[in-house]
């Protein structure tokens, strides 16, 4: 946590400790979430405006909370006038990261997190030093909220409670 020295071992993220070790090296990749790849003579043929534009585009470090064009964009989709409220990461991984580094704050604060799901933030916590606690679905409730589960799951010291839906293994 913020300020504090701690011995833990890290904990891998196991499902894309997985991927790394084994996506490249099969024909069909059915767990992929993202576009399929292209080379960079598919994305400029054609649109000769589109290509010059890419072509004219400067390859350096942006502002790394996000150009504030973008910022000032996404600010008026949510109402409010300062894109200095806004932070764009590089998707979803690094939000997750600054959101645990952000909401865990001592060692032994309690995150509550759904299961099964995509483990990425719950890994994300334990490793700055919270105790992950799961609560669950219901196999034979129709994969519902089991709430038992989410109060037993939630105690006083709970400062996250996850959830990540639908992107869960049931598709529910």
């Amino acid at each position: 946590a913020v300020g504090a020295e701690m011995e833990r071992p890290f904990e891998p993220f196991a499902v894309e400790q997985f991927m790394s070790e084994n996506e490249q090296r099969v024909e069909l990749v059915f767990a992929e979430s993202g576009v399929h790849p292209m080379s960079a003579k598919e994305l400029l043929e054609g649109d000769d405006t589109k290509r010059d534009t890419i072509l004219d585009t400067l390859l350096d470090y942006p502002e790394v909370n996000g150009l504030v064009a973008l910022r000032r964009r996404i600010a008026a989709l949510y109402g409010c006038d300062d894109p200095d409220h806004v932070l764009v990461t590089v998707g979803a991984s690094e939000a997750n990261y600054v959101l645990a580094q952000c909401l865990v704050r001592r060692e032994g604060d309690v995150v509550a997190v759904l299961a099964p799901t995509y483990k990425q933030f719950a890994g994300d916590a334990k490793n700055n030093g919270a105790n992950v606690r799961e609560f669950y679905l219901s196999t034979e409730n129709g994969w519902k909220l089991d709430m038992d589960s989410l109060k037993a799951a939630v105690t006083p010291d709970t400062k996250v409670v996850a959830l990540v839906n639908p992107n869960n293994p049931t598709g529910h």
